[in-house]
C-alpha cells in the first residue's frame, strides 16, 4: 500500500505542476537582516513579559488557542498612536532610501504614467475626486470593505446598490455607480492626483496574508475544482482532505520559494505579490499607512484625518489571539522554509516593521 503522505504529496505536486518553476535568484542583502528581526522579536517578547502577558507556548499541542505572536498581538494600550503613525511613515522612508542605495528599487512610476505603460493591475489606486483621496487596493488586506467605504464617499446617493461580488471583482469598477482606478484618468490628471490627493494604504503581517491568499485563490481553484480534488474526495475522509489542504499550502510556499524574485504579477498573482511592488510603496508620498493588527484604531484615525468620518464607515474587527488556523498551516512547514519566505518578502517586513514570530523558527 502506497504511503498516504507520499501519495498526497504527489497529488498536490500534480496540481502545482500547472505553474512554471524558475530558478531561485538571490538579491543584494539589505542592511536589515533576519538577525536584526530576531533581536526585535526578543525585545518585543520582553515587553510582553513585563506587561504580564502569557508567554507564547510551543504550538500548544497545535491548537493555536491564545498564543501571542510578536508583531501580530502587540499590546497597544499604552502607545501614542499619532507617534506610531509618524514612525511608520519615517520607517518607510528610511527603508526606501536603503533599497534605493542598494539597487533594490528603481522609481519609474512617473515615467510609466507619462509613457502610458503602467498596466492597471500594476497599481490599483481607487479615486475619490470629491474628497481628493487615493486608496491603494491590496488584496487580502480588507480591500473589499475599503472599496465599500470609498463607494459610500464617491456615490453617497446610490451606495448600496452594487452587489458584493461586483465590488470584489475587477469589473465591479465599471458603471455609473462604480469606482475608478487612477490609471483610467488622463496621464496629466494622474500625476496631479498623485501629487496633491490624500494617499493611504493598509497592510497586514506577510505570513497571515500569504495564507489568506492561498486559501482564497489556490486552495479552492486548484484543489477542489479538478481531477485531483475528485480523487482526494473518493480516497479519504474530512481529515484526509484537511491534510491535503495543509500539504497543498506547503507545496505552494515551496513553489513561491522556487520562483524567487523573478515574478511577474498578473491580476491573480497580486494576491501574494509583495506590498512594495503592488502599491509602488517607495514611489508614492503616503499620508497614512494602516495595519490590520490595529485596524479599529487606524480606521478611526484615517477617516478623521481625511475629514470624512461622518460620511462613511468601516466594519469593526474583533481582536483575538486565537491563531489555530495560522498554526495549523505553518506548524510543520519547517524553520528553513519560514526563513526563505522571510527572504522573499524581506522588503515588506522591513518597510512595515514586521518580524517573524519566534514560534515559527523553533
Amino acid at each position: 500500500m502506497i504511503d498516504r503522505t507520499r501519495y498526497l504529496t504527489l497529488l498536490i505536486l500534480a496540481v502545482l505542476s500547472l505553474f512554471t518553476y524558475n530558478t531561485w535568484q538571490t538579491r543584494n542583502e539589505l542592511e536589515l537582516d533576519l538577525n536584526s528581526s530576531l533581536r526585535r522579536v526578543e525585545s518585543l517578547t520582553k515587553k510582553l513579559e513585563k506587561s504580564k502577558q502569557p508567554a507564547p507556548s510551543i504550538f500548544d499541542s497545535g491548537s493555536g488557542d491564545n498564543i501571542l505572536l510578536e508583531t501580530i498581538d502587540l499590546n497597544y494600550e499604552d502607545i501614542d498612536f499619532k507617534e506610531e503613525y509618524k514612525e511608520r511613515l519615517e520607517n518607510k522612508e528610511r527603508v526606501c532610501q536603503i533599497m534605493e542605495d542598494e539597487g533594490l528599487y528603481n522609481d519609474t512610476l512617473l515615467e510609466e504614467i507619462d509613457s502610458e505603460t503602467l498596466a492597471e493591475h500594476h497599481l490599483r489606486l481607487v479615486v475619490d475626486e470629491k474628497h481628493q483621496i487615493l486608496y491603494c487596493e491590496l488584496p487580502k488586506v480588507g480591500c473589499t470593505n475599503w472599496k465599500r467605504t470609498m463607494l459610500q464617499l464617491i456615490h453617497p446617493d446610490t451606495y448600496g446598490k452594487m452587489k458584493v461580488e461586483d465590488i470584489k471583482s475587477p469589473h465591479g469598477k465599471k458603471g455609473e455607480d462604480g469606482y475608478r482606478y487612477l490609471s483610467t484618468y488622463p496621464k496629466e490628471q494622474q500625476i496631479f492626483m498623485l501629487q496633491t490627493f490624500y494617499k493611504f494604504m493598509f497592510v497586514r503581517h506577510p505570513l497571515e496574508r500569504l495564507l489568506s491568499a492561498y486559501r482564497d485563490k489556490v486552495q479552492d481553484n486548484y484543489l477542489r475544482q479538478n481531477f485531483v480534488a475528485k480523487q482526494l474526495q473518493e480516497i479519504g475522509d474530512d481529515d484526509f482532505l484537511q491534510e491535503a489542504n495543509v500539504e497543498g499550502f506547503h507545496q505552494f510556499v515551496k513553489y513561491l520559494i522556487a520562483k524567487g524574485d523573478d515574478r511577474k504579477y498578473g491580476a491573480r498573482q497580486r494576491h501574494w505579490g509583495p506590498y512594495f511592488q503592488i502599491c509602488k510603496v517607495c514611489s508614492i508620498d503616503w499620508n497614512f499607512i494602516g495595519k490590520m493588527e490595529t485596524l479599529n484604531e487606524d480606521v478611526e484615525y484615517v477617516l478623521n484625518d481625511m475629514n470624512v468620518r461622518d460620511l462613511t464607515d468601516y466594519p469593526k474587527r474583533n481582536k483575538t489571539t486565537n491563531h489555530s488556523t495560522l498554526m495549523k498551516f505553518y506548524e510543520n512547514i519547517g524553520a528553513e522554509n519560514i526563513q526563505k519566505i522571510y527572504e522573499l518578502y524581506r522588503l515588506d517586513y522591513e518597510l512595515f516593521g514586521y518580524d517573524v514570530p519566534s514560534i515559527f523558527l523553533k
